[in-house]
């Protein structure tokens, strides 16, 4: 990766942290994947990720927010439910169809977080040593800023 300089033009420096942050992901969702944890295609991360952050979501808004298909999203959602990570549920409105992770989705997610935490941490310790947590604050922040414009586009 490069080092930015003075003056250096942002889309540079952004394209090695978009390949640094693929790159991290890419060993977090193999080597560091806790072994206890549901195993899931790409697809059923975003539809799980998308619901456990917003209960109650529909089918709609959730394939808007991952920018699935309808048809792409029933089937995802199949799969999660015959999993037992992703219940549907009535909203106020019968019509209305609510999804909800369920407890064994909560404790799954809760797993691959901790380890997740964990290898970062590992890793941060075996180059340079721990960050202090104003910078992870802000790296977070940073971070969080991108996905959500990233989704904002779909």
């Amino acid at each position: 990766m490069t080092s930015p300089t003075p003056g250096q033009e942002p889309v540079p420096m952004m394209e090695d942290v978009a390949d640094a942050l693929t790159s991290v992901a890419r060993v977090l969702l193999g080597a560091h994947f806790p072994r206890d944890a549901v195993r899931l295609t790409p697809n059923e991360v975003a539809v799980l990720r998308h619901v456990h952050r917003h209960p109650g979501a529909t089918s709609g808004e959730t394939a808007a927010a991952t920018g699935l298909q309808r048809s792409n999203l029933s089937t995802t959602l199949r799969s999660l439910e015959a999993s037992g990570l992703v219940e549907r549920r009535h909203g106020d409105d019968a019509r209305t169809v609510c999804l909800h992770v369920t407890a064994a989705a909560e404790a799954s997610m809760q797993s691959v977080r901790q380890g997740w935490g964990r290898a970062l941490e590992d890793a941060l310790a075996r180059n340079g040593g721990p960050v202090s947590a104003s910078a992870l604050e802000t790296l977070l922040a940073v971070v969080v800023r991108m996905e959500e414009g990233l989704a904002a586009a779909l």
